[in-house]
C-alpha cells in the first residue's frame, strides 16, 4: 500500500535501532497531517463497500540503556476508522485520513496542536474485524514511520577526509581513494576523522556500520567501538566526540594470482566500502546521519 503525506516529507532516512525500512522526515508536527494510502484488491472476487479501515499512530520512545539502544512503540496519539469502498478484482482506491481533523482527532489524553518531535509509527489496517473472506490476511496491515525533527536543537557531524594525508591516499569529491600495490599491503590511518557536537546539556548515542570488509579482504573499521553515549544531561556540550574510520588493505595473497594472470600488463581492480554514522539525541528528537565512501584501487605492476 503506497502512501503519501501532506505536508510533503523533506527527506527519507534509514534510522535502524529497531525500525526497519525508510522513515519520512516531515517539515514539522503542525496539525493537521494528511495521510493517503492506495489500497488494492489483489483477489479474484469483488469486495463490497463497508469493511472497516483503521488508522493508528503511536509515538516511538527511544531508549539507550546499558549499551543497548532502540525505538519501541509507546503512546497512541491517533486511532480512527472509516468504511472502505467497493473494489472489483484488480481495482484500487485512495484512502485518506486527516490526523488532527474532525474524522481523526487526537486521543483524549493529549491536547497539543503540534505533534512533539520524535519518530512515529503509523499503521493502516484493512478489514480489522476480518469480515471479508480472503485467502491471505497477512497483507492487510501497512506499517510506515515518520519523523518530526526538533525545531530548536541540532547535532552536527563534521567529517574530514584523509586528515593525516596518508600515502597513496587521495580525495575525489566525497570519496576517499586508496591505491594498493602488489606488493606491499597498505594501512591508512584515519581515512575519515569525524567529530560530533550536540546541544548543551544533551545526551546522545552514536552508531556506525563497522567493520566493513570487501571481497579482497580489505577492512575498514570505526573506532572507538560503537555505540558511544555522549555526555549526561547537564554536563554541557558533549564533544566533539572523535570518531575515526581506518582502512587496511590485505597482504598480496589476494592480488598475486590475479596479477599473474595479467601476463605482465598493468591492470586495476577496484572495490568500494562505505560506512554510515547515525547520531540520535536521548529523546529521539534529533537524528543526524553522514555516510563515508572508501574506494580501494589495486594496481598490478609488471
Amino acid at each position: 500500500m503506497p502512501k503519501t503525506y501532506v505536508p510533503t516529507p523533506d527527506a527519507t532516512i534509514a534510522v535502524a535501532f529497531g525500525i526497519n525500512g525508510l522513515v519520512d522526515e516531515l517539515p514539522s508536527g503542525a496539525l493537521p497531517i494528511t495521510v493517503t494510502k492506495t489500497v488494492v484488491n489483489t483477489g479474484a472476487a469483488a469486495i463490497a463497500a463497508g469493511y472497516e479501515i483503521e488508522e493508528t499512530v503511536r509515538l516511538m520512545r527511544f531508549f539507550a540503556v546499558a549499551g543497548q539502544a532502540g525505538y519501541v512503540p509507546a503512546d497512541t496519539v491517533f486511532s480512527c476508522t472509516q468504511l472502505g469502498p467497493a473494489l472489483a478484482p484488480g481495482d484500487s482506491a485512495a484512502v485518506t485520513f486527516v490526523l488532527g481533523g474532525p474524522g481523526c482527532p487526537l486521543d483524549p489524553a493529549f491536547t497539543f496542536a503540534v505533534l512533539p518531535c520524535g519518530v512515529y509509527q503509523e499503521t493502516l489496517a484493512l478489514d480489522r474485524p476480518m469480515a471479508v473472506s480472503e485467502t491471505v490476511e497477512s497483507d492487510n496491515d501497512a506499517v510506515h514511520y515518520f519523523y518530526i525533527p526538533s525545531p530548536v536543537l541540532t547535532i552536527n557531524i563534521n567529517t574530514t577526509r584523509n586528515p593525516n594525508t596518508a600515502p597513496n591516499t587521495f580525495v575525489v569529491g566525497q570519496t576517499v581513494k586508496i591505491r594498493g600495490f602488489d606488493p606491499p599491503p597498505v594501512v591508512t590511518t584515519h581515512t575519515f576523522a569525524t567529530s560530533i557536537v550536540g546541544p548543551p546539556g544533551s545526551t546522545y548515542l552514536l552508531n556506525g556500520r563497522s567493520p566493513r570488509t570487501g571481497a579482497s579482504g580489505t577492512s575498514c573499521v570505526l573506532a572507538p567501538t560503537m555505540p558511544i553515549l555522549g555526555a549526561p544531561p547537564g554536563a554541557g556540550i558533549p564533544g566533539p566526540q572523535a570518531v575515526t574510520y581506518t582502512c587496511t588493505i590485505p597482504n598480496p595473497a589476494f592480488l598475486g594470482p590475479v596479477c599473474n594472470s595479467f601476463l605482465g600488463n598493468v591492470q586495476v581492480f577496484e572495490e568500494s566500502l562505505n560506512t554510515k554514522l547515525t547520531a540520535i539525541s536521548a529523546d529521539g528528537c534529533i537524528i543526524r546521519q553522514k555516510s563515508g565512501l572508501v574506494s580501494v584501487i589495486f594496481e598490478c605492476n609488471p
